[in-house]
C-alpha cells in the first residue's frame, strides 16, 4: 500500500485510530515522534498488512459523551469519553496540576468501568465526580493552553498523545490546540544543595545509620546489584522516569530513607514491602525526628510505589517481598549511597 502524502498517512492513521484499530495508535505514535516534515507529496510506504481504506469519511469522529472529575489530596484528573452507536468507545485521561497545567495524557478504553471501580473503592482518598462534557472540554482546552504557553520537560504519555487527543477535542473546544513542546533539561540531584551541603547531609545521614544499626551492619559486603537499586532510589538516578514520578522520589528526605533502613533492619525477613508499611517505619523510628504529616502521607505513598517499582527491576525485593538475602543488603547498600563520591564506587561495587 503506497500513500503518497504525509496527509494522507495523517488523515488515514486517525480514521484507524478513532475506530480503536491498533495500526492507526502505532502510526500516530510513529507521526509524533517523528514530527512533521513540510514535505508534501513525498512517498511514504507502510509496510504490513493493514486494513483497507476507509469508504466513509475520514473525519467522521466518535462523539463524546460522558466525563468525570477525578480528584485527590494531591492529583486532579479529567477524563472524558468517546463512542458511538456501534458500541465502539475510547477515553483521554488528562492530568492537571493544582495550578491549571495539563502534566499528562493517558488513552484507554472503557473509562466507565474504571470509573465505576474508583467509586465502588469509595475509600475516602479519590473522589469522582460526573461532569458535564462541554465543562470538562473547557477545563480540558484551557488547561492545554496554559501547558503549550511554556516548553519545558513533559511526559512521554503526553508527547506521544497529544496529536491524537487534539484531533479529538477539536469539535468539543471550537479549535485545533497548540502543540505542547518539550525540552530535556538536567536533574539536580543535589536538591539545590552546594556539593559541600550534599555531602555535609549525606554524612549526618550516615552518622545516624551506624549509631543505630553498629559499625558491623554497615561495614558488612553487599551484593553490587542490590546496592545499585538502593542508591538509584535514593539519588533519584532512575533512568526512564517521568518528570513527576522524578519529582516524587526527590520529595523523600534522608530522613525518611533512614527510618526506612532503619525499621527494615529490625524486622523478622520474609517481609511484605507496601507503601504503607515504609512510611509506618518512617513514622515510628525511634532515631528520626520527623516525621510524614497526615497532609502528605498519600502523596508519600506514591512515591514510594516508585521506589518499590524501582526496587523490584534491581532484584532488591521480590514480588514485593524482601527476603533474607536481600533485607541483608538494605543497611550497607544505603551506607554506600551516601558515601563520598570518591568512595562511592569502591563501597558499591561495579553492578556490571
Amino acid at each position: 500500500m503506497v500513500l503518497t502524502s504525509r496527509d494522507e498517512v495523517v488523515d488515514f492513521a486517525r480514521w484507524l485510530a478513532a475506530r480503536n484499530e491498533p495500526d492507526g495508535s502505532l502510526i500516530l505514535r510513529a507521526l509524533e515522534c517523528v514530527g512533521p516534515t513540510g514535505q508534501r507529496n513525498e512517498v511514504i510506504e507502510l509496510s504490513g498488512p493493514l486494513p483497507p481504506a476507509p469508504e466513509e469519511p475520514v473525519d467522521e469522529l466518535l462523539v463524546p459523551h460522558a466525563a468525570w472529575r477525578v480528584s485527590s489530596r494531591w492529583s486532579q484528573s479529567v477524563v472524558i469519553s468517546w463512542g458511538d452507536e456501534e458500541g465502539e468507545n475510547f477515553s483521554i485521561l488528562v492530568e492537571i496540576s493544582e495550578d491549571g497545567v495539563l502534566e499528562d495524557l493517558l488513552l484507554g478504553e472503557f473509562a466507565e468501568q474504571m470509573i465505576a471501580g474508583l467509586k465502588d473503592a469509595d475509600d475516602g482518598r479519590v473522589r469522582v465526580e460526573t461532569w458535564d462534557v462541554a465543562h470538562a472540554g473547557d477545563v480540558v482546552g484551557q488547561a492545554w493552553r496554559a501547558a503549550a504557553a511554556e516548553t519545558r520537560p513533559r511526559s512521554s504519555g503526553l508527547r506521544a498523545n497529544q496529536w491524537f487527543a487534539a484531533t479529538q477535542l477539536e469539535p468539543l473546544v471550537g479549535e485545533r490546540l497548540a502543540e505542547i513542546g518539550h525540552r530535556d533539561e538536567p536533574v539536580d540531584l543535589l536538591r539545590g544543595m552546594s556539593a559541600t551541603e550534599f555531602d555535609q547531609a549525606n554524612a549526618a545521614a550516615r552518622s545516624t545509620l551506624r549509631a543505630a544499626v553498629g559499625q558491623a551492619a554497615v561495614e558488612q559486603e553487599a551484593d553490587p546489584s542490590l546496592a545499585a537499586g538502593w542508591r538509584a532510589v535514593v539519588s533519584c538516578d532512575v533512568a526512564g522516569l517521568e518528570p513527576h514520578e522524578r519529582d516524587g522520589l526527590l520529595f523523600l528526605e534522608w530522613a525518611d530513607w533512614l527510618g526506612i533502613a532503619i525499621g527494615l533492619s529490625r524486622l523478622q525477613a520474609p517481609i511484605e514491602i507496601t507503601p504503607t508499611l515504609l512510611v509506618d517505619l518512617i513514622n515510628r523510628c525511634p532515631e528520626v525526628s520527623s516525621s510524614i504529616a497526615s497532609g502528605d502521607r498519600e502523596y508519600v505513598e506514591w512515591a514510594l510505589s516508585i521506589a518499590i517499582e524501582v526496587l523490584e527491576g534491581h532484584g532488591a525485593l521480590s514480588n514485593a517481598t524482601l527476603n533474607q538475602s536481600q533485607q541483608s543488603a538494605v543497611v550497607p547498600a544505603m551506607w554506600g549511597a551516601w558515601a563520598p563520591v570518591s568512595e562511592a564506587d569502591e563501597v558499591l561495587g561495579d553492578p556490571d
